[in-house]
């Protein structure tokens, strides 16, 4: 009984740890036929939301999602800008529309404008793609200043490798007072933005 109690507390904790709004993507059935038509309707006519749910729902057959996230994409809806963007930095399925420079550049400018909007999960990807080079040239400066915008955000994904460019002084000044205050956040799991943060 006792490690029931230990084990509902600690998911309760976990779970209470969440601090990202979006939720978890889950497969569903597929649309009706119906759904599906009115559905490539409104993706063709510019509706970022449809061609995401297209996405979604053809995601069992990767080649035929990506036609659909590409076009959620270039019409920046925000799951599908940073799903792009993660499909980029591991190598997905096909880097064709971003192997040039050019289209590297402007879907990094696609992702700062999402990120301008406050989608914390946007600068997290920009910071990556700043610290890795899959979006650009590398930039530890760059990768610092989406960190902080993420993490100011409340984006939970960035307080430790903020942490870390701070305490050793990359991307900018070390600031150890910085540094140890977004670890802490980390290490109590709480959200800057609440009242005991």
């Amino acid at each position: 009984m006792r490690s029931r109690v230990l084990l509902l507390l600690a998911l309760a904790l976990l779970a209470s740890c969440r601090t990202n709004d979006e939720p978890i993507i889950a497969l569903s059935d597929p649309l009706p036929g119906k759904q599906r038509d009115e559905a490539e309707k409104l993706a063709a006519q510019g509706d970022a939301e449809a061609a995401w749910q297209l996405y979604i729902d053809s995601a069992i057959c990767p080649p035929c999602a990506e036609q659909w996230l590409n076009r959620a994409a270039d019409l920046k809806h925000p799951s599908a800008l940073r799903a792009k963007a993660a499909q980029i930095r591991y190598g997905g399925w096909s880097e064709a529309p971003n192997k040039t420079t050019e289209g590297r550049e402007q879907f990094r400018a696609l992702l700062d404008e999402s990120c301008q909007k406050d989608d914390g999960r946007a600068c997290v990807e920009l910071a990556h793609a700043f610290a890795d080079g899959y979006l650009g040239p590398r930039g530890a400066a760059g990768a610092r200043t989406y960190w902080q915008r993420a993490a100011d955000l409340g984006n939970r994904d960035a307080w430790v490798p903020l942490a870390r460019q701070l305490y050793l002084g990359i991307g900018g000044p070390a600031d150890s007072a910085a540094a140890y205050y977004w670890v802490s956040l980390e290490a109590r799991c709480v959200d800057p933005r609440s009242v005991s943060g």
